[in-house]
């Protein structure tokens, strides 16, 4: 009986990891860029004002997706979008981008550099401004 059961969990794990895989796929179709962003509400907020303020994106009209666990307002007229997971959704999606490549269209922002390296890391120790860095990963 618990064989059965553990099989049951073990499906259902596949099918969400294959739901967010096509989610995933799809959405890389429709946008140039997709953030999925770890950990504190802060890094959010800061990454997403900035995404909404770059020059950059005015220059480049990138559809840009940032995915992340926290809910919040989108008040501004924005070429971003935001899109609201849960934190299971969240950990598949690390593992997906563990698992495949998806090149620099998919990428993790993460205060935890130790676990995703990034220009984040060159934020940390002063060489970038959390400006600059996030208007390297929109090149």
């Amino acid at each position: 009986m618990f064989d059965k059961m553990a099989d049951i969990g073990q499906q259902a794990v596949y099918k969400d990891r294959w739901k967010i895989l096509r989610q995933l796929e799809s959405d890389l179709k429709k946008f140039d860029k997709i953030f999925l962003v770890l950990g504190e509400e802060k890094l959010l907020d800061d990454f997403w004002e900035l995404l909404c303020d770059l020059e950059v994106m005015k220059e480049k009209r990138q559809r840009v997706l940032v995915l992340a666990s926290p809910k919040r307002r989108i008040g501004r007229d924005t070429s971003v979008m935001y899109r609201q997971i849960t934190e299971g959704e969240s950990k598949q999606l690390c593992s997906l981008y563990s698992m495949y490549e998806f090149s620099d269209r998919f990428q993790i922002v993460s205060g935890e550099t130790r676990f995703y390296g990034s220009l984040f890391q060159l934020v940390d120790v002063g060489l970038l401004s959390l400006r600059e860095s996030v208007s390297a990963l929109l090149h």
